[in-house]
């Protein structure tokens, strides 16, 4: 009886030993085969300044490196039911770290959108629904650039991804939002990023066939990818050197072109500050000029006002002197063909007197007004002669009374 308890114990501690050394080969060949199905990277290559087409030629140059593809990367915050979650939002690439699809379609043109199967479907999202992020392209990310075209995108696709094959969402990384680390996966095309954000490709991600066939797990996997990792971080500490100098250059040539700006702006300044006082002595100097002009011009008008008084009074004693002149020639005509009555000399006699009493022409000279005197005695004395002719004549013939 003891000796079937001890076999019992024998076998039961070798079927137990025998599944525990199968199990990691075992799990480790379905992660191989994953990391297989999605074309995983074995170098990731992160460079904050921007990897120029230039930088992935030396990069496509080093020993091992048989396959690069880029990517952009952005962290935004997923709202859903009334929840923010930290999303890692990644751009799809053509060959490497391919998602593997699992409900729907893989996102074709910007505003698609694929997440990762377990998140989704512990929100319950589906294929079809809208989401949308709080950091879009209108508002731009919290460091002040834009990073996405737009804000809300269509779910097309659920996907699970061979560079994350654990079931806890924690282990997806950190993060400097929200809750402090990724709670979701999603992939959409390389359009739906704004690509004038990045300075160049941030990130790299590199296969070589050399370590194709070899376990991931396995200790030469490891150590060739070290040295892959070796070459490549000597090569990018003499792009970082390159850069760092290009970039120092840049600034330098900024910073002269600036000063030069400021030189030409502070020269401009002060011209136009010596035109400031030069317009405003020439103001003070138009003001005074202004008020001599404007006092000259008062004084013009003054004498214009009292040119055209004199003009109206001279024009008006002239008019009342042509009627006047007019008049005399009349009993001057009168008196020549002999038809001058005393009638006539009394109205010329009224004329006269009222012509030397006007306001106008009283202050006429004393030549004019005793020429007029003259002419008028002499068109007095020779009507009383007429006057006593006639007399005489009407009281002969019997007829006098009559008026010529």
């Amino acid at each position: 009886m003891s000796f079937f308890a001890i076999m019992l114990f024998v076998v039961l501690s070798v079927g137990v030993f025998s599944g525990i050394s199968w199990t990691s080969p075992a799990l480790m060949g379905a992660a191989d085969s994953l990391y297989d199905e999605g074309n995983l990277y074995d170098v990731e290559v992160q460079f904050p300044n921007g990897l120029t087409d230039e930088d992935m030629e030396k990069l496509m140059a080093v020993d091992g490196v048989d396959e690069i593809d880029t990517s952009f990367t952005s962290l935004q915050m997923l709202q859903n039911n009334g929840k923010d979650y930290v999303t890692k939002i990644m751009s799809l690439m053509d060959n490497i770290n391919r998602p593997i699809n699992v409900d729907g379609t893989l996102p074709q043109k910007a505003g698609e959108i694929a997440l990762n199967r377990l998140w989704a479907q512990g929100q319950n999202v589906k294929v079809g629904d809208a989401i949308t992020f709080k950091h879009d392209a209108g508002k731009g990310d919290e460091d002040g650039m834009t990073y996405l075209t737009c804000d809300t995108f269509i779910v097309t696709a659920l996907v699970d991804s061979p560079a994350y094959v654990s079931y806890n969402l924690s282990s997806y990384g950190f993060a400097n939002i929200g809750s402090g680390y990724i709670q979701c996966l999603a992939f959409v095309t390389p359009e739906s990023f704004d690509s004038s954000s990045y300075p160049g490709y941030v990130q790299a991600y590199i296969r070589s066939d050399s370590l194709r066939g070899i376990g991931t797990a396995d200790a030469e996997y490891k150590e060739k990818v070290q040295a892959l990792s070796d070459d490549i971080t000597q090569l990018g500490d003499s792009l970082a050197e390159e850069r760092y100098g290009g970039i120092m250059s840049q600034a330098q040539q900024k910073i002269g072109e600036a000063e030069e700006k400021l030189a030409d702006a502070k020269k401009k300044i002060e011209k136009g500050e010596e035109q400031i006082k030069e317009g405003k002595k020439a103001l003070k100097e138009g003001k005074a000029e202004y008020k001599a002009n404007k006092k000259k011009l008062d004084a013009g008008h003054a004498k214009l006002t009292a040119g055209q008084k004199e003009y109206n009074d001279a024009k008006r004693k002239y008019d009342k002197s042509v009627v006047m002149y007019n008049s005399m020639k009349a009993y001057r005509q009168k008196l020549a063909d002999d038809t001058l009555t005393y009638d006539d000399i009394t109205e010329m006699n009224r004329q006269l007197d009222a012509f030397s009493k006007d306001k106008d022409t009283k202050d006429l000279g004393s030549g004019k007004m005793a020429e007029l005197n003259k002419t008028l005695d002499y068109f007095r004395s020779g009507l009383h002669q007429c006057q006593c002719d006639r007399g005489g004549l009407e009281r002969e013939s019997g007829t006098e009374g009559y008026v010529s």
